[in-house]
């Protein structure tokens, strides 16, 4: 599906150029576990000049349970966790669902720094934050709410 809509794939992460950002989408495997975590991430050429970078280097960043709705949350960690019983149809198929309708949409309206500042203006909620990216984007931040600069 990545494929289909523009990104190319290097490893476990799949990068999308898009005007002045980066979209990135990465598979996790924890290291307790044979569980995953689904990273979505934006990179402001603005604030950094990497052409590929890795979902913890992006400014705007998280994990996929932060786009959606509150009762989707236990069905995404049920599929991404591998010691469940889940049937593997069913889990390939719920995992489809979710990124055909919450991931590629979430990336396709956030396509400019214009879009991702409104979407950040209505809600910060579950995005990890690097400083600078509110002024760049027009929207304020308590201070308390920023993750430590990566490097840019």
């Amino acid at each position: 599906m990545f494929k289909a809509n523009g990104f190319r794939k290097t490893g476990a992460t799949w990068h999308r150029d898009a005007n002045r950002l980066v979209q990135v989408f990465n598979i996790q495997k924890s290291q307790w576990g044979d569980q995953f975590y689904l990273n979505v991430g934006i990179y402001l050429r603005d604030l950094g000049n990497e052409a590929r970078p890795t979902e913890y280097r992006c400014h705007v960043r998280c994990r996929v349970e932060g786009l959606l709705g509150d009762g989707e949350c236990p069905d995404l960690q049920e599929c991404l966790n591998f010691d469940s019983p889940l049937d593997k149809n069913q889990r390939y198929s719920r995992l489809q669902q979710i990124v055909a309708e919450r991931v590629l949409p979430w990336f396709d309206e956030n396509r400019t720094l214009e879009s991702l500042g409104a979407r950040l203006r209505h809600s910060i909620r579950g995005f990890a934050i690097v400083r600078g990216v509110p002024e760049l984007l027009g929207f304020e931040m308590n201070q308390q709410r920023f993750v430590p600069d990566v490097g840019h």
